[in-house]
């Protein structure tokens, strides 16, 4: 299923493959690899877990996607370019 985010009222979301990952407890924690086409990504990284994105903003390396965990917990995640 796919994400539709809008993009930073700074810039649009760049196109193009990012590799997620985050901390999860101690364990540092593959989520795979999205793609970003037209601020659209695909496939939904934390789909799986249950929290919704709430946003997505191009950052240094890539970009970082804002969340809503399925407690309601505000959490955001790293995604490097590839």
């Amino acid at each position: 299923m796919a994400a539709s985010v809008a993009p930073a009222a700074n810039g649009a979301v760049p196109d193009g493959a990012y590799k997620c990952q985050m901390w999860m407890g101690s364990s540092y924690v593959s989520l795979g690899t999205v793609r970003s086409v037209g601020g659209v990504l695909t496939p939904d990284p934390l789909a799986k877990v249950g929290a919704t994105i709430t946003g997505v903003t191009p950052s240094a390396g890539g970009i970082t996607i804002n969340y809503t965990t399925a407690r309601g917990y505000r959490e955001s995640m790293d995604c490097a370019r590839e």
